[in-house]
């Protein structure tokens, strides 16, 4: 009889072609426990779908659903219903994970019998709260798409993943709230468990309308974006504006 699956990865993709590559190598590279792995291609419109064609007999793969509309609250949600696993983990395709993140995750939710939430990355300063068990920080808001949450919070609690900003992105702050709203706690881990690559000054110069496009909202809402970053952007936005 096979082990029971622990952790179930749901691997959002849209475009960023080679952050996909890096973020499914790191994953399988450090993923330790019983698990499985679905990846969601939302419509990308670069190489993706051919690449997933390529590796989609990979026995580590249980399934690859390709959508037809940009739409990411639906591509997390139709990929989360098919999950077994005592955990669901939401895997945006711009993290590199590092050695041990799953163990350290699965001793959290053991150790905090009312931890809800739990994201895969460090918080900013302004939403780290108290820190709890000895393990964890509180959020004093929401925590980021990419994280670890209890099944039953999709399953019994019916908790789904809604979009944002136009159906541009998964709303994360909608979907931690709903998660202290079912009683549940939601926090950040006190070390790193991976790494946020895609704001990166690289990855913008090499798709600058991949980030115009996505992220022009949250420029205006000064949201999430390194000032580097945003800077570039403006840059970018204003050069288009004035051959407009």
């Amino acid at each position: 009889m096979s082990a029971e699956i622990q952790i179930s990865s749901v691997m959002l993709c849209y475009n960023r072609l080679e952050l996909s590559k890096k973020c499914l190598e790191s994953y399988l590279h450090t993923i330790s426990v019983p698990h499985e792995l679905v990846i969601v291609n939302n419509a990308s419109t670069d190489n993706t779908r051919e690449w997933l064609e390529g590796i989609k007999n990979d026995p580590r793969i249980k399934k690859i659903i390709h959508g037809v509309n940009n739409d990411p609250a639906s591509a997390l949600n139709s990929g989360l219903r098919i999950c077994t696993g005592r955990y669901l983990h939401v895997m945006e395709n711009d993290y590199i994970y590092f050695d041990g993140w799953d163990i350290y995750v699965l001793n959290c939710f053991d150790k905090i019998a009312n931890l809800g939430q739990l994201c895969i990355c460090y918080g900013k300063s302004a939403l780290i709260g108290q820190h709890y068990g000895n393990l964890v920080y509180l959020s004093l808001g929401n925590v980021v798409s990419s994280s670890v949450f209890q099944r039953k919070i999709f399953f019994d609690h019916h908790v789904r993943w809604q979009n944002i900003h136009r159906g541009s992105m998964p709303d994360d702050e909608q979907f931690s709230d709903a998660v202290k709203k079912a009683g549940f706690l939601v926090a950040w881990p006190d070390k790193p468990l991976a790494e946020a690559v895609g704001f990166s000054a690289e990855e913008f110069e090499r798709d600058p309308d991949y980030y115009i496009t996505n992220y022009t909202q949250k420029l205006r809402n000064a949201l999430r974006l390194r000032s580097s970053v945003r800077n570039m952007i403006r840059a970018a936005l204003d050069q288009k504006t004035r051959e407009a």
